[in-house]
């Protein structure tokens, strides 16, 4: 009898096992996963001028980044001219500094904040208080355009990506509130008792101060920083204080217009620089530089906090002792202090607070390079030739405190000394090339692409690295072999977004057998690329032509003639004009020469 009872009774705890196992797994397949808030970078939040009533003002401009006014300028253009003109030739300052001053500060009419660090005028982003599923097309198009994880969110669902919108150029802490308030939202409208973060480059400051107001709130499960500024931008610090770079009359007078503008004129205009003095042009462009500093950058809180907190102590003393600017200096001192003690707040939030962080960066550049047509000017100042940074931003903020050596040089094997280390396990090799990952806040959730732009959105291993980590299909740089800790860099912009999109659309009884062949061996080259996880630059590239090459023998493009021989002929002359005046009369004025005057 007894045997009996122990029989029934390891039947009955069995059953029960059985089905408790079945609920469990039941709703591990139907539980939703932590609804995803975006806190995007410049660039990615739409932005315009709202009325009194908080609506947006019909037919205005909507913008990104800048909205330059110059109405203002260029209706008094001819105040500006005269000066310019008698300065050209006389060779020296005749007014014209006191006009672009005069004028200047209204280009940044819709960028202004007050004394309170509040934008003078009603600026404000355009937010979307719904999730992405719920986008009309146009919005959905420009989302997947800034950010594309499509093709990666399946299992995820776009009914749990929201994105929180903020404009660039903003109170950080009042922003910090707003993302407070629209995390409640979504927590309403999910039904979720938290959510997952994922911060993109200054989507980075505005984290920091939510976590600085709100840490306590446990609102928060995740969160992914992709190329996130946690601590800042030297180049913004240089900018403020004017620390230009050693060789930055190389650059302005041979080489950075060229790069700006892609016109054999450009060279015209190395030359035509040396109409004025040396001097003149420094003395113009540090003037230029005060204004902006002083019209636009102080009152700003968004660009504060853009500077590492290294630097801050000197600069605020410099720029914001002024009693009237009291009100700025108590918000960039709260959030120095945030940056200042990162390290403590990480341990917090991820120790008491039971957050998971992780941390996607892109690396192995100087400031001002690692593409065309943008930023290159961030090479005159000093920061540019010394950094390891993503073009933008260094590696020891975008991968929290990682430390680092100049592009092109090897980390020492004593690099860390007297430096904290946050993995001391030997088994853990987080040296590479010019980065000790061991000196990162964590260095177990930090994965670093090498050669990778600030603009990382079109490295699709690093898109879909963050959508694995949204998902928990990875927690750690350990998780899997496909995505290691340290990877290269690459664009498929072109391949994803323009080239693949033109073959699905292509009458294949159109081709001819051998265009057909071209056309499918370079699709599958393509394709391969997409499924490899290892970014690699110059094969990115190499699949890239392969299949705009492809695309132009089948008919869908046709290739741009070569210039004609004239055009050469020109952009050679103009070049070597170029050139020989650098050569001859160096880095400063016609008029230094026959003055006799050196720098």
């Amino acid at each position: 009898m007894k045997k009996m009872w122990k029989k029934a009774l390891a039947l009955i705890i069995a059953v029960v096992m059985i089905m408790s196992v079945g609920v469990v797994m039941s709703n591990a397949k139907t539980q939703k996963p932590d609804p995803v808030i975006i806190v995007p970078g410049i660039g990615m939040s739409r932005t315009t001028l709202y009325d009194e009533n908080n609506v947006p003002i019909p037919g205005f401009d909507v913008w990104t980044v800048f909205n330059l006014y110059s109405d203002e300028l260029m209706d008094n253009i001819w105040s500006v001219i005269p000066p310019a003109l008698l300065s050209l030739v006389l060779q020296r300052d005749v007014g014209l500094t006191s006009a672009l001053q005069k004028y200047g500060p209204s280009l940044f009419k819709y960028a202004q904040h007050d004394e309170t660090g509040h934008s003078v005028e009603n600026i404000q982003a355009l937010q979307f208080n719904y999730p992405i599923s719920e986008y009309a097309k146009d919005d959905k198009d420009y989302f997947y355009r800034m950010l594309p994880i499509r093709d990666y969110i399946q299992d995820y669902g776009e009914e749990n990506i929201y994105q929180f919108n903020f404009p660039a150029f903003s109170n950080t802490y009042e922003q910090a509130e707003n993302l407070h308030n629209y995390i409640q939202l979504v927590k309403q409208q999910t039904g979720a008792k938290q959510v997952t973060l994922l911060p993109v480059s200054l989507g980075g400051t505005v984290t920091n101060a939510y976590f600085d107001l709100y840490r306590d709130k446990r609102d928060v499960s995740k969160v992914i920083n992709v190329v996130a500024a946690y601590d800042g931008s030297d180049m913004v610090a240089d900018m403020m204080t004017k620390n230009y770079a050693d060789d930055a009359d190389r650059l302005l007078y041979n080489e950075i217009i060229p790069q700006l503008i892609d016109e054999n004129y450009s060279y015209l205009i190395n030359v035509a620089l040396r109409l004025f003095p040396r001097q003149f042009l420094r003395n113009l462009i540090d003037n230029i530089l005060d204004t902006v500093i002083a019209e636009f950058i102080v009152n700003t809180p968004s660009l504060w906090a853009l500077v590492p907190h290294e630097r801050y102590p000197e600069l605020a003393d410099k720029l914001l002792s002024d009693p009237s600017k009291a009100e700025i200096r108590k918000l960039t001192d709260r959030y120095y202090n945030v940056q200042k003690n990162l390290p403590d707040i990480v341990e917090e939030l991820t120790g008491k607070y039971g957050i998971e962080i992780f941390n996607i960066a892109g690396c192995g550049l100087k400031f001002g390079t690692g593409w065309d047509g943008d930023y290159q000017y961030f090479q005159f100042f000093k920061s540019g030739a010394t950094s390891n940074s993503d073009g933008i931003i260094q590696i020891s903020s975008t991968a929290m405190g990682t430390d680092s050596v100049p592009v092109g040089e090897k980390y020492p094997a004593d690099g860390a000394a007297g430096k904290k280390v946050y993995c001391t396990n030997p088994a853990h090799n987080h040296i590479y090339d010019s980065l000790n990952a061991s000196t990162c806040y964590l260095p177990e959730r930090t994965w670093y692409f090498i050669g990778q732009h600030h603009e990382i959105a079109y490295n699709d291993v690093a898109v879909r690295l963050a959508c694995k980590i949204m998902l928990g299909e990875i927690d750690n740089v350990h998780s899997d072999p496909a995505f290691p800790q340290f990877n290269g860099s690459r664009y498929i912009k072109n391949i994803y977004r323009d080239y693949l999109p033109r073959v699905a659309n292509i009458d294949r009884d159109a081709l001819t057998e051998d265009q057909l062949k071209v056309l499918d061996a370079a699709v599958a080259e393509a394709e391969l690329l997409l499924e490899s996880t290892v970014a690699d630059d110059a094969e990115c590239k190499r699949v890239t032509e392969l299949l705009y090459n492809a695309l132009v023998y089948c008919g869908v493009y046709e290739k741009p003639a070569d210039p004609a021989a004239f055009d050469q002929f020109i952009d050679k002359l103009l070049k070597g004009l170029s050139d020989v005046t650098d050569k001859v009369v160096g880095r400063r004025g016609f008029t230094d020469v026959i003055l006799f005057r050196k720098y």
